[in-house]
């Protein structure tokens, strides 16, 4: 699996001096990316967003692991809409009942990590296609049930230098993510790791 395409970039760095407000992070960088399964096609499953933010506590890293997107690949067969992919949605729920999606965040070149737990940004309906009464195709149809579309997790106040971040889903790395804090924040690889399927 690999990230194949990043959808946007954008950086901002404090000016010297500057004081924040505290009740708001200010986004120090960010980056949007696929998330690619290479073993289903090159099909995109999910959407991430990373984050360095500066809040009250310091500067960390925040991300985002979203079922929907502009270029999230359905579910193959009939139903499936493009911009949703109900099989993500419905493991990221089963991953987080479980207890079993973490952030892990460490110094580069140490061992020492530290983890954020994943929470549940937003719920929904997903799109699909189905048959209309008529007989001809609702483009606007959603399923009966809900889903978790959207988590995020926070690594917690870190200090200066280099950083590794990654997603455990059911104790296997799927996703890594390299950062540096400190007088010029920026997010460097975004990337997918082999594994299990997350999805079952």
């Amino acid at each position: 699996m690999r990230i194949t395409r990043t959808l946007s970039i954008a950086g901002l760095l404090l000016l010297p001096g500057a004081a924040p407000p505290l009740a708001v992070p200010q986004v120090l960088a960010a980056r949007v990316a696929d998330y690619v399964d290479e073993g289903d096609g090159g099909r995109v499953h999910a959407e991430i967003g990373a984050e360095l933010r500066r809040a009250a506590g310091g500067q960390r890293l925040w991300l985002r692991l979203s079922a929907t997107g502009s270029r999230v690949d359905p579910v193959p067969g009939f139903e499936g809409v493009r911009g949703a992919n109900r099989i993500t949605a419905r493991e990221l729920g089963q991953l987080l009942d479980a207890g079993e999606l973490r952030l892990r965040t460490r110094r580069r070149g140490t061992a020492a990590a530290v983890d954020g737990d994943f929470r549940v940004t937003r719920r929904g309906r997903v799109p699909i296609r189905a048959t209309a009464a008529d007989g001809g195709v609702d483009l606007h149809a959603e399923t009966t049930q809900e889903f978790v579309l959207e988590v995020v997790a926070d690594s917690g106040a870190l200090g200066d230098g280099e950083f590794v971040a990654e997603v455990l889903a059911r104790g296997v790395p799927r996703l890594r993510v390299c950062f540096t804090l400190g007088a010029q924040p920026a997010l460097t690889t975004i990337e997918a790791l082999d594994g299990e399927d997350v999805r079952s």
